[in-house]
């Protein structure tokens, strides 16, 4: 912008005054703008380092809980075996059959599980009566043993009944060798008691820990390189170099514990459950796992070899280095851009003192708006780009002061700023906005200087409205982008929990179904009656189908962020499996289906199909309490939103319980109920995942109840270009 500050006939030592000023004021606000950056530079670096050392906490934290989830699941495994009925019914009668029956129960469970190295029962003197090794691989009565010596049947052999022994993480042994390749090993027993109450041995299943940590390593691979695992004595399980680990089990490695390498950071592990410690240029970060707290809804239920076992992060020096090295370079390069501005804007202006210009001329043709106004508020010469910008001529512009223009909320700050001038000395900048012609108001932008001892002011303005709007643009933009930002960064902590969850809670249920159908359906007693029969198929048929939604369910999850692949999916077909594939459910009642006719939606037809399992078998649950219930399912026509794009509404009403629309909020938030877990059954997941899949496809979903009268969701889809008249005339 050109700047208008001094007359032609500024004498040369005012336009000296003026360049060396110019220069010292460039080089303070260059000085002052490197600082600046100095300082948000250490801003910057201090959030990095904050949101690095939170997400280590929470990582360890998290992987910690789920090693106690392994070990829960592997006492539930050990009730069901030493409780089952197969291995109860041979310890009173000690028949083959009996046994045979416990030997193919503990090898399904072998096989279901693939942490499970060995799957044993010992007797009251310790010998092995069953042994399957992994894969479910029966070992034959000659190849039996007896452990007798071994410390683990007789701790686990002392408990007493409901408690289970969890030995230390060692290594496993076989004839007193040290087992090649390593192989991690965590042990969990039970004592076993006949329906007289008699001890007779201990249930013992050898677990993979291996396959625990692999499973962690491959869950975030960016954690791999500094997953690190010790015990109660300072030994490591998993360290930076696999020379250094199972230091208790190699004579040769006995000294590498970290209490002797490094004292001082054992002390603060020894001495804290959880904790991080900045040290030598790296970050150590850990969190306890306390073996006899892991069922801790029952105290005093587990008893364990090793008091604790620590799950710990290590970043070393040159990773947490490189994360400010770029941050570093970025804020160098903009002081070094900043300095050579200084030096560019100098030789400019230098440039511009020796090159004589023709104010008049330039006055008149330039398309900036100059103006010459006097202290008395009115215009006393502007340029003809004010009739250009503006729509007034200059006569029109002089007769009135110029602050009736101006927009009645600028008009203090124009006065201010107006008022500053008049003391002379200095440039002023300010930005107001003055009406055209036509009543509407341009944005201007200005740079001005007064001249005391004439009392003028030299002015030029700038028209700014196109780059206000821009402006305004550009903040709504980012306001929309921060938005998905935050929401993006909600999702993903979900899906690490929530996947893991899915992926081995939800397994254990579903190999128990498996495992009680196939005994029944050879059971000799069902072998004739064919209803009997064909009722463990469906039940079969059905576990199989859950294991399928739940398999769904977690490739969903983990490709939450990955490309959709839509296609037009009829959403009558949809909804005729979805009841079809739910008719179970709807035995024994007397439910009124009223379906109205549907049109074709745009989505990925395997979420769009989960979105209608969990909305109507939601119905269906939720009228359970009705003499009849009714379900209707239609459609209705949605405006176009504020992009210009079409929707579909598809809605699903029942005249079940309802709900309290007070607590809508809650509805479709993870792990959210309305209802008590007594009256309905749930995970309270099914309505989060609607809502993430609808907002994946562009959609929204929303609710309306009261409470005993019934409720009805709605969900929108977005319809593309050559759906648009179908959607018009629907």
């Amino acid at each position: 912008m050109p700047n208008l500050v001094a007359p032609l006939d500024l004498p040369v030592s005012a336009r000296t005054r003026v360049a060396w000023s110019t220069i010292i004021v460039g080089l303070v606000a260059v000085l002052g703008v490197t600082g600046v950056c100095g300082a948000l530079y250490l801003r910057e670096a201090d959030v990095i380092a904050k949101n690095t050392l939170d997400r280590e906490a929470r990582r360890t934290e998290i992987f910690a809980h789920f090693f106690e989830q392994d070990i829960q699941s592997l006492t539930k495994d050990l009730r069901q075996l030493s409780d089952g009925d197969g291995l109860q019914a041979f310890l009173m009668s000690g028949q083959q059959s009996d046994l045979d029956r416990a030997i193919r129960r503990a090898r399904f469970f072998s096989q279901m599980d693939p942490d499970y190295d060995q799957l044993r029962y010992l007797n009251e003197e310790g010998q092995e009566i069953i042994r399957i090794n992994a894969n479910g691989v029966v070992v034959p009565p000659g190849q039996l043993q007896n452990k007798a010596d071994r410390p683990y049947f007789q701790k686990a052999f002392a408990l007493g009944p409901g408690q289970f022994f969890i030995s230390a993480f060692d290594l496993n042994v076989e004839r007193g060798q040290i087992e090649q390749p390593l192989k991690p090993m965590l042990r969990g027993a039970e004592p076993v008691f006949d329906a007289t109450g008699r001890k007779r041995g201990i249930y013992i299943i050898n677990y993979l820990g291996e396959n625990s940590l692999a499973r962690l390593e491959k869950f975030s691979p960016q954690f791999q390189q500094r997953l690190r695992m010790l015990n109660a004595q300072g030994y490591w399980l998993k360290a930076s170099q696999p020379d250094q680990e199972w230091g208790f089990m190699f004579p040769d490695r006995s000294g590498l514990t970290l209490a002797q390498t490094d004292p001082g950071l054992w002390r603060q592990i020894s001495s804290k459950p959880t904790g991080q410690i900045l040290q030598n240029g790296g970050v150590f970060t850990w969190s306890r796992i306390v073996p006899r707290e892991i069922l801790s809804d029952k105290p005093g239920t587990v008893a364990a070899e090793e008091d604790y076992l620590v799950m710990a992060a290590e970043i070393s020096p040159a990773e947490w280095t490189a994360y400010f090295t770029e941050l570093r370079q970025t804020f160098f390069i903009v002081a070094l851009v900043l300095w050579m501005l200084l030096v560019v804007s100098l030789w400019f202006f230098r440039s511009r003192q020796q090159a004589q210009r023709e104010r008049d001329r330039f006055f008149t043709l330039t398309r900036d708006m100059l103006c010459v106004a006097g202290f008395d508020g009115y215009f006393k010469r502007v340029n003809p780009a004010w009739e250009t910008t503006l729509g007034y001529t200059e006569d029109e512009m002089l007769a009135k002061p110029f602050i009736d223009f101006v927009h009645p909320e600028d008009r203090e700050k124009t006065r201010s700023e107006s008022k500053r001038l008049t003391k002379g000395g200095e440039v002023v900048s300010f930005e107001n906005r003055y009406r055209s012609k036509d009543g509407t108001y341009r944005w201007l932008l200005w740079s001005a200087r007064a001249l005391v001892h004439e009392q003028l002011i030299f002015a030029s303005a700038r028209d700014q409205t196109e780059r206000k709007q821009v402006e305004e643009q550009i903040l709504s933009l980012n306001s929309e982008l921060k938005k998905r930002a935050d929401d993006l960064e909600t999702a993903n902590k979900e899906l690490e929990a929530f996947s893991y969850s899915v992926s081995h809670d939800l397994r254990a249920p579903l190999r128990h179904i498996h495992g009680f159908v196939e005994l029944l359906q050879k059971a000799p007693a069902l072998q004739a009656d064919e209803s009997s029969l064909r009722q463990m198929r469906i039940i079969a048929k059905a576990a199989r189908e859950m294991g399928l939604l739940i398999d769904d369910l977690i490739a969903f999850s983990r490709t939450s962020r990955a490309e959709m692949h839509p296609m037009q999916v009829d959403m009558r077909d949809l909804i005729d499996q979805v009841i079809h594939d739910l008719q179970l459910e709807c035995q024994g009642r007397k439910l009124v289906w009223d379906i109205r006719p549907l049109p074709p939606a745009d989505g990925d037809p395997s979420l769009l199909r989960l979105v209608w399992m969990n909305l109507i078998g939601n119905a269906i649950k939720y009228t359970r309490p009705r003499e009849q219930a009714t379900i209707e399912i239609g459609q209705i026509a949605e405006d176009a939103d504020k992009t210009g794009k079409y929707n579909r509404v598809f809605y699903i009403r029942d005249n079940g319980v309802g709900f309290d629309m007070q607590y809508a909020s809650k509805l479709f938030g993870v792990f959210q109920r309305l209802h008590r877990a007594e009256d309905f059954e749930g995970t309270g997941i099914g309505l989060a995942n609607v809502q993430r899949i609808i907002h994946r496809h562009g959609g929204r979903v929303w609710a309306e109840s009261k409470v005993d009268s019934g409720a009805v969701f709605y969900f929108s889809l977005p319809i593309v270009s050559n759906q648009k008249n179908n959607h018009v005339q629907n």
